[in-house]
């Protein structure tokens, strides 16, 4: 098997995962002892432990969420319904078969998330986190409701919420767990995470990593015959797809001093410089 080793994951998201993963499950062990799930450190200590933490993952969040809009990573958590039925059925069913081998999802730097995945995200970013963020703040400011005139709310409705959204974190969790070892090799996508790599198969990443084209043309027609040529849709089996077999980012200059200073600064290839050959 011709491997292809590809940096998937920024220094930045390693440490946003394991950091964000941390704190969650401190969250969760110290809020479900505040509910009285079980004993370990008191509740005086698991509440304070608790309020700490969730300050600090507040943080990580809103911080992260800049990162991910100034750099354009919001992009992969876009949902998808392409392969959807395919990756579920591979999860529940194809996985346990020693025939079925490939996974039907084949991910690139630009699409690291399967439709699964991706959807998963979506509810867990726009449903549960945002639930989780005010019910939490609302006990915060219990005392004040009054004055931010929330005196309609309950402390039971307030409380229901908040842990319900706990435990939709819990099944998160269990769900990304398993998920994570259901690759193959089995270790593979943990140690993606720790180092940043993934392997790919080298035939799967030629059809489907992204190609970065530079056009050098200062005739705008010219450029726009290039692109329509390009993204030109055919059919295949019976859909349409764009005329290349791989997924390609055209970037336009007028001249080549403008190629010369984007190759040097590296900005089309994510600070790896590219290799040329002469046709």
């Amino acid at each position: 098997m011709n491997l292809h080793k590809e940096l998937f994951f920024t220094r930045f998201e390693r440490l946003w995962h394991w950091g964000q993963a941390v704190l969650m499950i401190t969250l969760m062990v110290t809020g479900f002892e505040i509910s009285q799930a079980f004993f370990l450190l008191g509740y005086s200590e698991a509440a304070h432990i608790h309020r700490q933490v969730a300050w600090a993952l507040i943080w990580l969040w809103a911080f992260t969420l800049f990162w991910h809009m100034i750099t354009g990573e919001w992009r992969q958590y876009v949902p998808t319904t392409e392969k959807l039925r395919a990756v579920f059925i591979y999860y529940t069913k194809d996985i346990f078969s020693p025939q079925i081998r490939r996974h039907p999802f084949k991910k690139s730097r630009r699409f690291k998330h399967n439709p699964l995945q991706r959807i998963a995200y979506l509810v867990l970013n726009l449903i549960i986190t945002p639930s989780i963020w005010i019910s939490g703040l609302l006990y915060f400011y219990y005392n004040d409701w009054i004055s931010l005139g929330l005196d309609g709310l309950t402390l039971r409705m307030v409380a229901g919420v908040h842990l319900a959204m706990a435990f939709s974190i819990l099944i998160f969790l269990i769900l990304h767990v398993y998920m994570t070892f259901a690759g193959t090799p089995i270790m593979a996508q943990l140690k993606a995470m720790i180092t940043g790599y993934v392997y790919l198969d080298r035939e799967d990443w030629n059809s489907s990593i992204e190609c970065h084209i530079l056009v050098v043309e200062d005739d705008d027609l010219f450029y726009g015959l290039i692109h329509s040529w390009i993204n030109k849709p055919m059919k295949k089996n019976g859909r349409n797809t764009s005329f290349l077999p791989v997924m390609t980012e055209l970037t336009h200059v007028t001249d080549l001093k403008q190629s010369i200073e984007l190759l040097t600064l590296n900005i089309l290839f994510d600070g790896e410089m590219p290799k040329f050959e002469h046709a």
